[in-house]
């Protein structure tokens, strides 16, 4: 019978491991030390890429988040498997999880070879974009679309987590920039009242939550959006100051980045399943 370890290991990215023919690991949280994507290979086959943005191989004042909790999208690597963490940045990668010391000729449970075959297709992961304004001075009341997701044919994201929004090239403060949601051309959220501002204030979504952008992430947990083919959702960044705001060195534009993490689903043709 199989007996169960703890798993906490450092392994380096963009380097090829082999487990031993009695030895799987259940990857139930992990992290890395780059601010990029990463990609779990299991014998050349890729699972779903997380970002080091909201998966930081350690808790800091920098990034608050710590280690991704990958809940019931886990990553399994088979024994006698050979696996790699690949990103196009070099750093290193923490697992945390269990350790699985097989008897001879024995496998692991089925919900565990299921899960591997699942992990290319189902698993938490994010989309990120960036929009601009037309030059070094951006008026008032002028939007900037920051990121649109469509998903394609087969494929379904589920908005349940945070989101992050940063600001190149400028200095913003707060009731300076609204940021606002639309599902398939439609704003989510309506203020009548006179004087009340566009939006969520941007500086509600720290990217990342630290000591000087804020710890508390904004997150749509409690109001998440399902999209399937067909579906559109932007997110919308609105000079809401009454005046001009200016680029920081007076010349390129201000660029505004937003990073969406999501459940990632796509309908697997059916020799995959």
């Amino acid at each position: 019978m199989a007996r169960v370890w703890y798993l906490d290991r450092t392994l380096a990215l963009n380097t090829e491991y082999t487990l031993d023919d009695r030895i799987a690991f259940v990857i139930k949280r992990i992290g890395t030390d780059v601010s990029d994507a990463v990609q779990l290979y299991v014998d050349n086959i890729p699972a779903v890429a997380f970002h080091g943005d909201f998966a930081p191989i350690d808790y800091t004042d920098n990034n608050m988040l710590g280690l991704l909790d990958l809940g019931d999208y886990y990553f399994v690597i088979p024994n006698d498997s050979k696996f790699k963490f690949s990103s196009s940045s070099s750093g290193n990668v923490r697992i945390v999880g269990e350790l699985w010391m097989l008897d001879p000729n024995e496998n692991l449970p089925s919900e565990y070879l299921q899960r591997v075959k699942e992990q290319n297709y189902k698993g938490i992961s994010y989309k990120t974009g960036s929009g601009s304004t037309d030059g070094a001075s951006w008026s008032a009341d002028d939007e900037v679309t920051v990121l649109t997701i469509e998903p394609s044919v087969l494929e379904k994201y589920v908005l349940d987590d945070i989101v992050m929004i940063k600001f190149s090239n400028a200095s913003i403060s707060r009731g300076q920039v609204g940021i606002h949601f639309k599902i398939d051309d439609n704003l989510i959220e309506f203020i009548t009242s006179q004087g009340a501002k566009f939006g969520i204030d941007a500086l509600s979504f720290p990217y990342p939550p630290s000591q000087t952008n804020g710890w508390y992430p904004f997150t749509l947990k409690n109001t998440p959006f399902t999209l399937t083919y067909g579906h559109k959702f932007e997110i919308i960044a609105k000079n809401v100051s009454g005046s001009a705001i200016d680029s920081s060195d007076g010349s390129n534009p201000i660029t505004i980045t937003a990073m969406v993490k999501m459940k990632y689903e796509k309908t697997p043709y059916s020799g995959m399943r």
